[in-house]
């Protein structure tokens, strides 16, 4: 339930005005916007940063603590400035960092006590491919890591009554048992059951009425070559029908072996992500949209965005008419 907000545009190398102060590390799971907030900007608080269900308030932590209360539990921390942390990148197969240097597991990134640079060389190509994201990156104070999501509601806003009824149209069971449809499954991009995940997603779009294809694509992985498909349901807009949005996840898994057939069930990554683009199609099925749509299950993701960039590819390509790349992918 994290929206990981990454910081562009730090560096490893940036200065700190800040010396080490005492830090607290507070669970704000229970919290609410106005107890982060004031928290955050409590007079003993010489620095912070907020990672999602925690809060690292660094200062006097006595009165920070005081001022807490019973409301949260927290965690002290040695002394710390901001240069004496460091986010390292996590990937699909990246060893956790040693327990003596990890301060709080996030989703894509880890927030370290920086290593010195034996250790932090130790580090370097455990997992080579980040998907495109730096493998160090600096922290500034003040910053948001990454957010709980009510935490960015608007207070006093209406709910839009056309979107309410596509919300309200969301069968949590159905989405549920489309998860364990999935998983039921060894989804490797390599395996010989992925093609029957690829026919269960199409035979769901092909029931909501939607125009299904399976587009192949090849690609070269560990000095073999080989192929996989996308599958794609268009849901043709009522009044923009040349203007897509894209709502897309990937159907393939894998697990320790990239390259292992078996034991790849995928229920987290990505079965619900899936499930997900099949439910969204049910739902706009029913509330025809203005704009096409186009729901995509994607393979290939686990060695490197592969089905996504051959669509991406496929888009682009000279062939394609300039009105019909007008669109926007939310995944």
């Amino acid at each position: 339930m994290l929206a990981l907000r990454l910081l562009a545009g730090l560096s490893l190398a940036a200065a700190s005005a800040f010396a080490a102060d005492p830090a607290l590390l507070v669970d704000i799971s229970r919290a609410d916007r106005a107890e982060v907030e004031a928290w955050r900007h409590h007079d003993g608080v010489r620095w912070w940063l907020e990672l999602g269900d925690r809060l690292l308030l660094a200062g006097d932590t006595v009165a920070i603590g005081a001022a807490i209360g019973s409301r949260a539990s927290s965690q002290p921390l040695d002394a710390l400035a901001p240069d004496d942390l460091v986010l390292h990148a996590r990937g699909c197969a990246a060893t956790p960092p040693p327990a003596d240097l990890l301060v709080w597991a996030g989703t894509r990134y880890d927030l370290l006590y920086k290593p010195d640079a034996a250790r932090m060389a130790a580090f370097e190509h455990v997992h080579a491919d980040h998907l495109g994201a730096a493998e160090w990156v600096g922290v500034e104070p003040d910053r948001v890591i990454a957010r709980q999501y009510r935490f960015d509601r608007p207070d006093g806003v209406a709910a839009d009554p056309l979107i309410v009824p596509l919300v309200d149209a969301v069968d949590v069971e159905r989405w549920y048992a489309g998860v364990e449809t999935l998983a039921g499954w060894s989804r490797s991009t390599f395996s010989t059951e992925l093609p029957l995940a690829r026919g269960w997603i199409a035979d769901q779009f092909t029931a909501l009425g939607l125009a299904v294809t399976e587009p192949a694509f090849t690609f070269n992985f560990a000095g073999s070559s080989h192929s996989a498909n996308n599958v794609i349901g268009r849901l043709e807009g009522s009044r923009r029908p040349d203007r897509w949005i894209i709502v897309g996840g990937h159907y393939d898994a894998r697990n320790a072996n990239i390259s292992s057939p078996v034991n790849a069930p995928g229920a987290d990554d990505n079965a619900t992500g899936c499930s997900a683009v099949v439910e969204a199609a049910r739902i706009f099925s029913r509330f025809r949209p203005e704009t096409s749509m186009l729901f995509v299950c994607y393979a290939g993701e686990e060695q490197g965005l592969l089905g996504s960039t051959a669509h991406a590819n496929a888009l682009a390509a000279p062939a394609t008419s300039p009105r019909s790349r007008r669109w926007r992918t939310w995944t």
